[in-house]
C-alpha cells in the first residue's frame, strides 16, 4: 500500500516537472519572437527589429535589399509582409520577401 502511495506521488511529481518544462519552453519561444526596440532611429521613429524567426529563415541579402527600397522602414516592412501573409497563404517565407519587393519595384517602375 505505501509503495503505491510512493509510485503515485512519484508519477505526478514528475508529470508536473513536465508540464512546469513545456508552459517555461513555450514562454522562452513567445518571448524571443516579440519585437525588440532597435537602437537606431530615423527621424522622429523608432526602428523595430523583425522577429527572429523571420530573421533567420530570410537571408540578409534578401532583407537589405527590401529596406533599401523602403529607405529602412521596418515597419512599412512588417506591414508589406503581412499583407502578403494574408492574401497568400501557404507560401515559404522567402518567397513573400521576394513578392513585396517585386511588387514595390513594380509600382515604382524599376
Amino acid at each position: 500500500m505505501a509503495q503505491a502511495i510512493v509510485v503515485t506521488l512519484l508519477f505526478f511529481s514528475v508529470l508536473t516537472f513536465g508540464i512546469v518544462c513545456i508552459v517555461l519552453r513555450s514562454q522562452a519561444c513567445v518571448q524571443s519572437n516579440k519585437r525588440v526596440s532597435n537602437v537606431s532611429q530615423r527621424g522622429n521613429r523608432q526602428l523595430t527589429a523583425l522577429p527572429l524567426a523571420l530573421q533567420r529563415s530570410v537571408h540578409p541579402q534578401v532583407q537589405n535589399r527590401l529596406f533599401q527600397l523602403l529607405n529602412g522602414d521596418r515597419k512599412t516592412a512588417e506591414r508589406l509582409l503581412a499583407h502578403a501573409r494574408q492574401h497568400h497563404p501557404g507560401q515559404t517565407e522567402h518567397w513573400y520577401w521576394e513578392k513585396v519587393m517585386f511588387d514595390l519595384e513594380r509600382d515604382r517602375h524599376i
